[in-house]
C-alpha cells in the first residue's frame, strides 16, 4: 500500500481547485448535493443541473467527482478527507457533511472504480456454445475434409443486461491451437501475478 502522506500533495494538486466554491449552493441541502454527485459518479443517474437553477454547478460537480474518486482510490481515512477539504478552503461544518457522504457511499464508489479500471470494453461474456463441423467439400474444392470449431459467444452490455448479442467464431484446427496457446500464456501471466 502506498504511503498516504506522499499522496496528499498530489491529491491537493489534482482536485482541490474548486472545492471552496461549495458556498455557491447557498441554502441548498449539501448532503443531497454530495449524494447526487456520487450517484452520477457511480452511473446511477445524471446530476440534475436544472434543479440548481442559474448556479454554475457543472464545474463544482466535476471537482467533487474528481475529489471523491481520488479519496477512494487513495483509500483516505476520515481525518485525511477532512484535512484535504480544509486545505481546499471548505468550511468545517460543510466538510463534515461532504465527508460523511463519501464514507457512507464508499462501497458504491469503490465498486465503480474497480469496474472502470478493470473494464476492457463494455460488453462481457455471459455464455458460450460450441460445435465441431466437418467440411467435406466446397464449391471450389471437391474434397476438403477439414474440421472446424463453431464457437457461439453470447455477450451483453452492462447497461442493458437483457440484450444479448451472439458472436459466431469459426476456427480451423490450426487457429484453435494458436488460440489455446494464447490462453495458456494469459493463464500463466495471471498465475504469476497472483504470487
Amino acid at each position: 500500500m502506498p504511503d498516504v502522506q506522499s499522496l496528499l500533495p498530489q491529491l491537493s494538486k489534482l482536485s482541490l481547485g474548486n472545492l471552496s466554491n461549495i458556498t455557491k449552493l447557498g441554502g441548498k441541502d449539501l448532503g443531497e448535493f454530495a449524494h447526487l454527485v456520487i450517484d452520477e459518479l457511480c452511473g446511477l443517474k445524471a446530476f440534475p443541473i436544472a434543479q440548481y437553477g442559474d448556479l454554475d454547478v457543472k464545474s463544482l460537480v466535476n471537482s467533487y467527482r474528481a475529489f471523491y474518486k481520488q479519496v477512494v482510490n487513495n483509500d483516505l481515512k476520515k481525518e485525511q478527507i477532512l484535512s484535504e477539504l480544509k486545505n481546499g478552503g471548505v468550511a468545517e461544518d460543510k466538510s463534515i457533511v461532504l465527508c460523511d457522504a463519501i464514507i457512507s457511499r464508499w462501497g458504491d464508489v469503490r465498486k465503480e472504480a474497480i469496474n472502470n479500471s478493470s473494464a476492457i470494453g463494455n460488453t462481457h461474456l455471459v455464455d458460450f456454445d460450441w460445435k465441431i463441423h466437418l467440411v467435406l467439400s466446397s464449391d471450389k474444392i471437391a474434397n476438403v475434409q477439414q474440421s472446424k470449431l463453431l464457437l457461439n459467444l453470447y455477450v451483453t452490455e452492462p447497461l442493458d443486461p437483457t440484450k444479448r448479442e451472439e458472436v459466431l467464431v469459426e476456427l480451423t484446427k490450426e487457429e484453435l491451437d494458436q488460440l489455446l496457446v494464447t490462453f495458456g500464456k494469459i493463464n500463466q501471466t495471471i498465475q504469476d501475478l497472483k504470487v
